[in-house]
């Protein structure tokens, strides 16, 4: 190649140089909104796994300690809301989808002061109202919350809104123990086909302790064999009270 011929693909390469750089400077946020694994990306996927999962297990932990509920109704002992069998249908009853509803409320309350806590500090970050919905799989949970989380750093702003996580948490077994217990104790308070629910029990890889708090109450306790939830076993937790017509 001649001198001129070199002279002028020198001066092609010095052009996209200079365009490159007036690009970059004109918009500076550009590579940071879509600029894959830089830092204040992954600072945000950090925080967000690791709060979703802490607070799925957390409200977990929660639900099951109360029979289900976020909140505790009347409750035996002041801790464990008990199923009224005196009513048609019983109060203080809880299904999949009431669980689940909760679960999705808990977590996305908590989210965004979680992911205020968690962000390193050199980021200053903001997020919107949070979105959660929890699913209770047979063998998992799936948790996933819509919040748009936004990190700045340097003048260069990065944004993520949807985060997901799976635990392997068998929280259905449980609960479909519990529907069963239920529904013993509904259809016949005096005569609770037991040995039926110890099958069950048996077949989820489940314990049954049960409990007479009184002639009226019973406190029920199913355990998930070699399962924890926030660092404590994985039981489900309620109590039935068969006193007299209200």
């Amino acid at each position: 190649m001649g001198k001129i011929g070199q002279s002028s693909l020198f001066l092609v390469i010095a052009v996209f140089i200079l365009l490159a750089i007036v690009m970059t400077t004109l918009n500076p946020s550009r590579t940071s909104i879509i600029g894959e694994g830089s830092e204040a990306e992954a600072a945000i996927d950090m925080a967000a796994r690791s709060c979703l999962q802490i607070l799925t297990e957390r409200e977990i932990h929660r639900l099951t300690q109360w029979g289900g509920f976020s909140e505790r109704p009347n409750v035996i002992g002041g801790e464990i809301p008990p199923i009224d069998l005196r009513t048609d249908p019983p109060n203080n009853t809880v299904t999949l989808e009431t669980i689940q509803g909760s679960l999705s409320k808990r977590v996305a309350d908590q989210f965004p002061p979680c992911i205020q806590n968690n962000m390193p500090p050199r980021f200053q970050t903001s997020i919107g109202d949070a979105q959660a919905t929890i699913t209770i799989q047979p063998l998992t949970v799936i948790a996933i919350i819509n919040a748009q989380v936004s990190a700045t750093i340097g003048g260069r702003t990065t944004t993520r809104s949807e985060f997901s996580t799976k635990l392997n948490i068998p929280l259905y077994p449980l609960i479909d123990t519990y529907l069963m217990i239920v529904q013993e104790l509904t259809s016949d308070p005096e005569s609770t086909c037991i040995s039926c629910i110890n099958e069950l029990a048996r077949k989820n890889g489940q314990t049954i302790e049960k409990i007479d708090i009184d002639p009226s109450t019973t406190l029920f306790i199913i355990t998930q064999e070699g399962i924890e939830a926030d660092g404590y076993p994985l039981e489900f937790m309620f109590g039935a009270y068969r006193g007299g017509r209200p």
